[in-house]
């Protein structure tokens, strides 16, 4: 049974609800009781009536008693109707064969079969619907000869005083005759005593009513065909209940939330509710009532518009046998509270406050059979338990019901992944696992570099690692020991990986004391070989730098001899060539005095050529400029006329004169006018007769200088080039000598710092017990008369990362939308797997299948 796997199981129970108590209900009643029209009496009277028929009627008279009626006309009966209008159907059946009167004050139901016949005059009054409703119960009162006296006389009084129009043929349908005053003197009303109207002199039907109802002492029934405020009767009726008197009330069920009737339930009225109610009828005490021929929910009863009969107490007795029957025909009937065994009906309707409608009705069942379903186990041990129940209800009311419903196990979550915990562990044990073997090869390194050392027995020190092997390799042994015991154990409590951790720390603590040991003297050996190869490699950078000094102290002298001739030679020429010049000089000087004035035009009219030129290429340059180019080209003109002006004239306002004095725009004509007033400034003009000899002379003469000039500035320069290039060499030779001084002075303070004989200097890095050390697995190093290369990693205590949290013993760890999830496969892991669950903040749940 442990080991059954996690199914859904299936529950059941009885419930038993005939002691709950149901409140404001209303109970459908149902009966077969089946009831005639009663106008199958009216068919039967208008058959024997041999002489007059009076109907007042504000009522659409059925087709069958208009056929009826036209048979008695063709009998020779005389047919008055008094209507409230000329309804459609008349114009084909009775109009042109009875006399037809119509008017807005005509209500009511009554109906009079030869009236003032004695021995065969009769009649009923009905009710304001009885000829249309679907109302079982239409009450037609059968007359007494004092009533039929009342109503006929009341016909005859409404015939002539009531009435608009008459309709005796077919032609007057779309144009009735209207009403003129009667041709004799109608006979005033006689005092009613069976009929009730309301007249000037008399009290309207609802004082009448009102008076029914304040007389009442032991019980009150109404029949409503419709409902209103009643704000005269409500006080009333509530006062007479509070004293124990018997309120009963007949209305349509559609209209049980109108407050009325609200009003009448809460303070214990019997209210039945059906769903055509076609009489409006007051009945008191079981001995007397009032039947009224017009729907009083229209609110004007205490006009003079309504009518109604007096009932007799054999009236009286009459509708209440009918309501016996009519209460067991289908019809709802309120209670207040009831229990549930006790309702016999299958429907009921709730409340008072809710509109009837077929959707609003409950069923009501004796017994059912509900399956609620699946409903998932709020937790595992719930669903073992059997401890799952849900709310036990249905739809409707059932007195017993037996209830079914399948609880299913919480399922692992499809979206849900493994939890971290597992991938931390396995990085954890992989990280532990990579560092035994780390800390292995460290120790087998330790093993063989001991082997070689003890090899060489040349080595000083081979007595120093006797018995250190046979350690080494027992711990070798042991972290073999604890890697395979990680490789087979799936779970481990933190206090045993604590202590596997703390154990490989003490190794890599003695196996760092043994590597520094033997690093130590393996130091001390390379340091003396440095040592010596320093030193040697020292003096022998001495003796090169020596050698280097000497030869550059032999070039040094041959720059000197090499330039001293080329430089003596270009001195001599510059001498002779500065002499010479100073003659042309001198020549040109008395020349220029000769012919003093003639020179000075030469050089006015020079000074003037120059700058027509510059007007001259410029009036050529805008000639091809574009025109958005002009500007800039003509600005670019003006400046350099400008600078000219200035540089052989001095005249720095001339130009901006000639400028000021003209208003042309164009750019090309305002250069063209520019050189037009130069010609015309004396400061510009110069003879123009220059004799062309002395010109001539003049040009050569200066040109000559000119000439001498440039040999001496050549000579000049190379001498100056010849120094220069002496005085760098020299420069860089100097140079060259005091580095290698420096080079020299540097090597021989490090053959003093390096010291005649060698000491051992311990590397400040090889602490004892540090947790960084360096072990031969990596990098490449050179080791004395060997050529072994080995490596050197950085090997450091380690530090654990492993979870605070162990993995789970039983069933498989899941996150799901940040919830954790324990998942479990049978009934037998469900023990350890709540501990587990609520070790590591799980919810359990069964595995998905």
């Amino acid at each position: 049974m442990t080991q059954t796997n996690i199914n859904p199981i299936t529950l059941t129970e009885e419930v038993s609800y005939i002691d709950q108590t149901v409140h404001h209900i209303w109970e459908k009643k149902k009966t077969t009781t089946e009831f005639q029209s009663n106008n199958q009496d009216l068919l039967e009277k208008i058959t024997y009536t041999s002489q007059v028929i009076c109907i007042m009627s504000a009522e659409e008279l059925p087709v069958e008693l208009l056929q009826a009626l036209q048979s008695a006309t063709r009998r020779g009966v005389r047919v008055y109707l008094l209507c409230d209008q000329l309804y459609p159907i008349y114009k084909d059946t009775i109009v042109g064969k009875a006399l037809i009167r119509s008017g807005n004050a005509i209500s009511g139901n009554i109906f009079l079969f030869d009236p003032g016949v004695s021995g065969r005059d009769s009649g009923f009054v009905a009710s304001a619907s009885a000829l249309t409703t679907d109302d079982p119960l239409k009450v037609f009162i059968q007359l007494s000869s004092v009533q039929l006296k009342e109503a006929y006389q009341y016909f005859i009084w409404n015939f002539w005083k009531s009435a608009d129009h008459e309709y005796m043929t077919s032609e007057q349908i779309d144009n009735p005759t209207k009403i003129m005053e009667p041709p004799f003197d109608v006979y005033p009303l006689v005092e009613n005593t069976s009929l009730v109207y309301g007249r000037d002199t008399h009290p309207s039907i609802g004082e009448v009513v009102q008076g029914y109802i304040e007389g009442a002492t032991h019980e009150i029934t109404l029949l409503l065909s419709g409902v209103n405020d009643f704000p005269e009767w409500l006080p009333i009726l509530i006062e007479k209940m509070r004293f124990g008197l018997k309120v009963s009330l007949y209305i349509k069920l559609e209209r049980k939330n109108h407050p009325f009737v609200q009003s009448l339930a809460e303070h214990g009225a019997f209210i039945f509710g059906y769903d055509v109610v076609g009489n409006d009828i007051v009945l008191v005490d079981r001995e007397q009532g009032i039947l009224l021929n017009s729907p009083i929910y229209k609110g004007e009863i205490y006009n003079n518009k309504f009518q109604g009969l007096r009932l007799s107490n054999h009236d009286v007795e009459m509708i209440f046998s009918v309501l016996q029957s009519y209460q067991k025909m289908s019809h709802w009937e309120y209670f207040s509270e009831k229990k549930l065994g006790e309702i016999e009906s299958p429907l009921v309707l709730l409340g008072t406050s809710v509109d009837y409608s077929e959707d609003k009705v409950l069923d009501v069942k004796d017994y059912s059979e509900v399956n609620l379903g699946e409903w998932t186990a709020p937790s595992l041990r719930d669903l073992k338990d059997q401890n799952v129940r849900p709310d036990l209800k249905s739809e409707g009311y059932i007195k017993s019901a037996k209830y079914t419903w399948t609880v299913i196990p919480k399922i692992r979550s499809s979206k849900a992944q493994i939890d971290s915990l597992y991938s931390n562990w396995e990085s954890e044990r992989n990280s532990f696992v990579k560092h035994l073997a780390e800390l292995k090869s460290l120790a087998k390194y330790s093993e063989e570099k001991q082997k070689s050392l003890t090899g060489l027995s040349s080595f000083k020190l081979t007595r120093f690692f006797l018995g250190k092997n046979q350690k080494v390799k027992n711990l070798i042994m042991e972290i073999d020991r604890l890697t395979e015991e990680l490789e087979k154990t799936d779970l481990l409590t933190l206090e045993a990986w604590k202590r596997s951790v703390d154990k490989a720390n003490t190794w890599v603590e003695e196996l760092t004391v043994t590597k520094d040991e033997i690093d130590l003297r393996i130091e001390e050996n390379e340091q003396e070989m440095k040592w010596n190869d320093k030193k040697a490699n020292l003096e022998k950078q001495i003796e090169e730098i020596e050698k280097s000094l000497t030869k550059l102290e032999v070039e040094k002298s041959n720059i000197s001899s090499d330039n001293t001739d080329s430089f003596i030679e270009r001195e001599q020429e510059l001498i002779q060539a500065e002499a010479r010049n100073k003659e042309l000089i001198s020549v040109l000087e008395e020349f220029e005095i000769e012919n003093q004035v003639q020179l000075k035009s030469l050089r006015t009219k020079n000074k003037v050529l120059k700058l027509f030129s510059i007007l001259d290429d410029g009036i050529k340059e805008l000639t091809g400029t574009k025109k958005n180019k002009i500007d800039r080209v003509y600005n670019v003109i003006i400046s350099k006329l400008e600078k000219a002006l200035k540089e052989e004239f001095n005249a720095t306002q001339t130009l901006q004169d000639i400028l000021n004095s003209t208003k042309i725009k164009e750019k090309k004509d305002l250069l063209t006018y520019i050189k037009i007033q130069l010609v015309k400034n004396p400061l510009f003009t110069y003879d123009k007769k220059i004799d062309k000899s002395v010109e001539e002379k003049y040009l050569e003469q200066s040109t000559t200088i000119e000439e001498s000039e440039l040999v001496i500035n050549k000579l000049t320069l190379e001498l100056n080039l010849i120094h220069h290039s002496i005085t760098d060499k020299l420069k860089k030779q100097d140079k060259k000598i005091e580095e290698l001084i420096r080079d020299k002075k540097k090597v021989q303070e490090e053959i003093v710092k390096l010291g005649s004989t060698f000491k051992y200097q311990p590397p400040s890095s090889g602490n004892k017990g540090d947790e960084s050390l360096k072990s031969v697995l990596g990098n490449k190093k050179k080791k004395s008369k060997t050529t072994e290369k080995e490596a050197i990693v950085t090997l450091k205590a380690y530090h654990s990362k492993a979870p605070n949290e162990i993995l789970p013993s039983v069933g498989t760890l899941y996150l799901a939308s940040g919830q954790r999830q324990l998942a479990i496969r049978n009934w037998g892991e469900l023990e350890k797997g709540e501990s587990e669950a609520l070790r590591l903040n799980a919810e359990l749940v069964a595995e998905r299948v």
